[in-house]
């Protein structure tokens, strides 16, 4: 998820255009786990880098995770980071992603 993030992030999808609202939505089940698939403290780093930079590239991380993350945590760090939201939702369902996507547009 957060490597993917960056991936957006530095264009390999494309650059984004100007004066609209970039929102990238990452659905997940899963902890963060980097390149090595175990999550432990780097990867939160990790998440309040790319957080910080989409942030400040004005692009937010709409998260929908199955887990319910804790504050300053998982994705949620990159949710907050970038200015975007974090969403739990056990089921992942369609409904609440066009909800999460009409909240932060409106």
């Amino acid at each position: 998820g957060g490597i993917g993030f960056q991936q957006i992030l530095n264009g390999l999808t494309g650059g984004f255009r100007s004066n609209v609202s970039k929102l990238v939505i990452l659905i997940t089940d899963a902890k963060p786990g980097g390149d090595d698939d175990s999550y432990d403290v780097t990867d939160d780093n990790f998440l309040h880098t790319v957080g910080t930079a989409a942030g400040v590239a004005n692009v937010r991380a709409l998260i929908l995770s199955k887990r319910n993350n804790l504050l300053n945590r998982e994705y949620r760090i990159l949710a907050d980071d970038s200015g975007g939201s974090f969403t739990q939702d056990i089921n992942l369902s369609p409904t609440t992603i066009i909800s999460i996507i009409q909240d932060i547009c409106s």
